[in-house]
């Protein structure tokens, strides 16, 4: 099976890699984080993630990197008064499940995991 794992990081993506590599599932890791701040954070993160995958021989795809988007997501929710952090966490989940749920029906990847 074709599998697309969301991920923030390399040391995240560890051990489902490792059981679903024993399990004979073909990996492709989805970077697609445009809610980790600041910029020099969200650009160390892939940049260790690609030199563990490349060791671990996993394609990476990389979704853009687009703050608007996030705080546009994020903020609808947040601009409620009684919007909790709970609240905020969920809808940048979803905001990034859902980009990555479209790149994996798009490129005929049978699962997402994150």
């Amino acid at each position: 099976m074709k599998l697309l794992l969301h991920a923030c990081c390399g040391p995240c993506s560890l051990e489902p890699t490792r059981f679903l590599a024993t399990e004979g599932t073909d990996i492709t890791i989805a970077y697609m984080n445009s809610n980790i701040h600041p910029a020099s954070e969200y650009d160390r993160r892939p940049s260790t993630l690609r030199a563990w995958a490349d060791r671990e021989n996993l394609p990476i795809v990389e979704g853009p990197y687009d703050v608007c988007a996030w705080e546009g997501c994020v903020g609808t929710v947040a601009s409620d008064t009684y919007a909790s952090r709970e609240d905020r966490c969920r809808a940048c989940s979803r905001m990034r499940l859902e980009q990555a749920a479209r790149y994996a029906s798009a490129h005929g990847l049978a699962g997402l995991l994150t």
